[in-house]
């Protein structure tokens, strides 16, 4: 297949030095995507600055999303079917942000000893209290930030087709 893509008229009007550049980064990534290493995807809140510092940004986004919504509807935007779907999705990030604070504020106080094994295979230890369950279903905080991407990409889309529309 590389071999097919160095023929290829199009890869031959590019100057040499750059064939050379994708060749070394292009190598590269497949080295890197063939043999991966630990992805380190969890992050991690060392206690207290990282959590703190990690809430102050919910709130800060919270309140973006809120008067961004309250703008959309002060200037008659919303009147749009693009920038309402936009505006719905400020009010979905908005609620996202708020279970993830929850959920936030309710891992800091469970202890250890609320879960059984680590990483990838740690589970959820099942009390009568309700906050392992109320811990459980914010972790779930997909269910709620999918539909917030959905809309945005909706608005976008729609302001996109009226875009084009208009200029043809």
């Amino acid at each position: 297949m590389l071999a097919r893509l160095l023929e290829c008229e199009l890869f031959e009007a590019v100057p040499y030095r750059l064939k050379a550049l994708f060749l070394f980064f292009g190598s590269g990534l497949g080295l890197v995507l063939l043999l991966p290493g630990d992805a380190s995807a969890i992050q991690v809140h060392p206690a207290p600055e990282g959590l703190y510092a990690h809430q102050i940004a919910h709130v800060f986004f919270i309140a973006s999303m809120a008067f961004f919504a309250f703008w959309l509807e002060k200037t008659r935007l919303v009147k749009a079917k693009g920038w309402r779907y936009i505006q719905l999705s400020s009010f979905w990030f908005i609620l996202w942000n708020i279970g993830a604070m929850l959920g936030h504020v309710i891992d800091s106080f469970l202890e250890e000893s609320a879960f059984v094994g680590a990483g990838w295979s740690k589970a959820l230890v099942v009390e009568e209290a309700i906050a392992p369950y109320l811990y459980y279903v914010l972790k779930m905080d997909h269910l709620i930030c999918v539909p917030a991407m959905v809309f945005l990409l909706l608005g976008l889309k729609k302001l996109n087709s009226e875009v084009r529309g208009r200029t043809r």
